[in-house]
């Protein structure tokens, strides 16, 4: 399906956690009128459901690691109740977007775009501040007079991004678009100041949001009237570059910090994304030769997983041995030795070396979670329940790995604890008719054993609370109708 009618969807589909952002301007009971907080989480929810059945999503779990690592550090600097998931998605397009409750999605090719981790961080910044400022709800507020099934197709446009979201917007005419433009690049400006002033409090360099936004501006010139999607719904003017320049220069610049992480990642997501991973594997030992000794480091890695990636094992292995000889600290590179043998069809050796960095960095994240899921390729079932269990210790909210237990479970013999898990995975989905469905399925497998059986039921009860304390009102449930009898505009 189109991202247009993933658009027309996501307006039909009302509904994440309240938010107390500071500063957040005084709206009074105004914005959680116009979209409640349960239905912000809905609306989140909803959307990444059908972004994961239309959009690919990099499941590598270090890239996803960082990505979660970083965007939970500037979050962290904002009072605030989301429960905030970050994620990345694989297109080439330079783009960021904020979805209300808290879900914060950066392309991969905006990750290659940002030259330092204060770039990339200056993006989540500006996209956490979207959220916690409420800026949907408050454009709800600021139209309130136009019919909901318009309102929401703005809306839906503006989160979309790009043609695709210019559509939606030209499809409702009842609001004119110079309102439209007016709000939403207030919006922006909002954004640009509280979230340079969250990368100041983090630790991260404040400059890096003007420099990428010229960065952005410079770009620009060489679309012949195809602008990047981050452009079209972040529009980048010489004022407003002007005004994050002198705004950075209010804000104190940390010391330098060490781009690691970020480059090590930044070089990882070119192999994922790699249509040549040969050719790749020449370019980074260009970089490794030229290049800065940091940058260097983070070449040497990307060309050894390149090779991998093009059936080069041999090389690749020494490659990555010697950086991990040299820096035997550092847990990617012995995770990167892993890699390598798994991807040479070696996969008990792989184990080895995944559980020997899980003994070596036990709170390096996504460790557990590494392991866990190589012992179910595997097929070591049973060996996989304790491993992924610890990484549901480290990553608590992440839904994939309860599917992940659900199948280790499964295959162990242990039917209802796969339900159960599975019931968990809906839980953190929002979608919590599939989860009761699967507690059913365990309450139905309990048999004789009681204190299962009254387990499976209290949770069931739970899930029953929670359903029913979110469930829409008289008034809500018209607007919904409405919006499902109206899906032509």
């Amino acid at each position: 399906m189109s991202r247009f009618a993933l658009a027309m969807l996501l307006t039909a589909l009302v509904g994440v956690t309240a938010v107390r952002a500071d500063p957040l301007p005084d709206l009074g009971d105004e914005s959680a009128a116009a979209l409640p907080p349960y239905q912000e989480r809905q609306l989140g929810q909803h959307f990444m459901r059908l972004a994961r059945q239309q959009l690919e999503f990099i499941t590598d779990p270090e890239v996803n690691s960082y990505i979660s690592q970083l965007g939970g550090q500037l979050a962290a600097q904002v009072q605030n109740d989301y429960d905030f998931v970050f994620f990345v998605i694989h297109d080439d397009t330079l783009n960021a977007f904020a979805v209300p409750g808290g879900f914060v999605g950066v392309h991969t090719g905006l990750i290659l775009a940002a030259r330092s981790e204060s770039e990339l961080a200056s993006v989540l910044a500006h996209e956490v501040t979207h959220v916690t400022q409420r800026h949907i709800p408050r454009m709800l507020v600021k139209a309130k007079r136009l019919s909901l099934p318009t309102l929401l197709t703005v809306v839906a446009g503006a989160m979309i991004g790009g043609q695709a979201g210019q559509a939606a917007i030209a499809a409702s005419a009842a609001w004119g678009i110079d309102q439209q433009i007016r709000f939403t690049r207030n919006y922006e400006r909002e954004a640009d100041r509280i979230g340079m002033g969250i990368l100041a409090k983090a630790g991260f360099d404040p400059a890096g949001m003007p420099a990428f936004f010229q960065q952005l501006q410079n770009q620009s010139r060489l679309y012949d009237g195809s602008y990047p999607e981050f452009l079209m719904t972040h529009p980048v003017t010489a004022d407003r570059v002007a005004e994050s320049t002198a705004r950075a220069r209010q804000l104190p610049r940390p010391s330098q910090r060490p781009e690691t992480d970020f480059l090590h990642v930044r070089a990882k997501v070119r192999v994922l994304t790699a249509n040549d991973p040969r050719q790749l594997a020449d370019g980074f030992a260009d970089e490794a030769r030229a290049g800065s000794a940091e940058s260097s480091r983070a070449a040497r890695y990307g060309q050894a997983l390149a090779l991998s990636e093009a059936r080069e094992p041999q090389q690749a292995r020494a490659l990555m041995a010697a950086l991990e000889s040299e820096f035997p600290d550092y847990p990617a590179y012995r995770v990167g030795q892993a890699r390598i043998e798994e991807d040479a069809g070696r996969l008990e050796a792989a184990l080895v070396l995944y559980r020997q960095a899980l003994e070596k960095f036990p709170k390096a994240p996504a460790m557990p979670r590494l392991y866990g899921e190589a012992l179910l390729r595997a097929g070591h079932w049973a060996a996989a329940i304790p491993v992924l269990r610890r990484a549901q210790e480290q990553e608590p909210g992440d839904a994939a790995l309860y599917k992940s237990l659900a199948t280790a479970r499964g295959n162990t013999g242990d039917a209802v604890g796969a339900h159960r898990a599975l019931a968990e995975h809906y839980v953190l989905l929002g979608d919590l008719d599939a989860a009761l469905r699967e507690l059913y399925r365990a309450g139905g497998m309990a048999g004789e054993n009681y204190y299962q059986a009254a387990s499976i039921q209290a949770r069931a009860e739970e899930i029953r609370r929670q359903r029913r304390a979110r469930a829409p009102d008289s008034e809500d449930r018209s607007r919904l109708h409405s919006l499902s009898a109206n899906n032509n505009f």
